[in-house]
């Protein structure tokens, strides 16, 4: 069993992250416009390739980014259950 003290740190750790990961999702939602906004004014079609690289970067990240908020959730909820 955990104690109060443990519970609170575990609480503030989980908050931290939180808060991390949404940095990361909201960094990752600005490189896409900036990317967005690089297409609009590409002059050479050819580096197309190049931009579906990233668009599938940014795909994958945050396909992992939904992973670990789902990780998180599940941890969340272990805290509250100990909680009480």
């Amino acid at each position: 069993m955990h104690t109060i003290q443990q519970l609170s740190t575990m609480k503030a750790d989980h908050d931290y992250w939180q808060n991390r990961i949404k940095f990361y999702g909201d960094e990752i939602k600005q490189f896409n416009g900036n990317l967005s906004t690089v297409v609009q004014q590409m002059e050479k079609p050819n580096l197309m390739t190049y931009v579906e690289h990233f668009q599938n970067q940014f795909i994958r990240q945050n396909e992992v980014l939904d992973i670990i908020r789902h990780d998180f959730k599940q941890h969340e909820n272990l805290i509250e259950k100990f909680s009480f």
